[in-house]
């Protein structure tokens, strides 16, 4: 998907000091780019790798989920970060407006979002106006600690139908550690996976540094390094099975 972008602004006086919005981790579950995969040079049997084969079929569902479901979100939400606001005195926010369009579709969405210092934190709204089909559609709303250090995203989906909140994306970040959490949490009871999560995170310190925690019918943990790609596995609470560096079935190391 290509994006194209028109950033509109307006001048104005007496303009309060500007709220920065959250860097796209916040929004974008990272940890999907760093899951370990094959470089074609390992000379790995695929039968012995059933720990690593579970691992990324579980990580492949949800992938697959938010990629449908997410992709011009998340490309509106990094457009945002790259503009240039200004202050809105009506509604007392600072608003980023700009034009997002899919070029494979010929799609041209108008994005208008605002933020508004509430205390020590940052309320969120995102618009969308599609000609001659909806204006304003509350596309997601969102908080934000100002020291950017948590917060949560709400997004909606179906505008001009059955227009409905569909995911909770709940986050925090220790710049200093570089750590992290980012969940997803389906709350579309429409569709029978309300309540399910995916909770990526990173840690410092551990032989396991990424993680993902998939709640569903089953609760399945997943481990590994990010370097060496490393992992483990379990479901339930039940007991690891891990995999090598050639991502290959290995014993677990006591």
């Amino acid at each position: 998907m290509m994006v194209l972008i028109v950033a509109s602004c307006t001048p104005t006086a007496e303009e309060p000091a500007q709220v920065d919005i959250p860097p796209s981790s916040t929004f974008e579950m990272e940890n999907f780019n760093a899951w370990p995969t094959d470089d074609g040079n390992r000379g790995g049997r695929q039968e012995t790798r059933i720990a690593y084969g579970l691992s990324a079929l579980t990580v492949g569902i949800w992938q697959a989920f938010t990629g449908l479901t997410m992709v011009l979100p998340v490309a509106a939400f990094k457009a945002a970060i790259s503009q240039t606001p200004t202050y809105n005195e009506d509604r007392g926010a600072w608003h980023w407006s700009f034009t997002v369009g899919d070029t494979a579709s010929a799609t041209q969405l108008i994005c208008d979002l605002y933020g508004t210092l509430s205390s020590d934190q940052v309320n969120w709204e995102m618009n969308l106006t599609k000609t001659d089909e909806y204006e304003d559609f509350v596309w997601y709303t969102g908080v934000s600690r100002l020291d950017e250090t948590s917060g949560s995203w709400t997004v909606y989906r179906d505008p001009g139908n059955t227009e409905r909140a569909f995911l909770q994306i709940d986050w925090d970040r220790d710049t200093t550690e570089g750590t992290g959490t980012i969940r997803y949490t389906d709350i579309d009871d429409t569709d029978g996976g309300d309540g399910n999560y995916i909770e990526a995170g990173r840690v410092s310190g551990a032989t396991y540094d990424t993680y993902f925690t998939i709640s569903g019918t089953d609760l399945t943990e997943i481990e590994w390094n990010e370097t060496t790609k490393e992992g483990r596995v379990r479901r339930n609470n039940g007991d690891w099975s891990c995999w090598d560096t050639n991502l290959e079935d290995t014993d677990c190391p006591e």
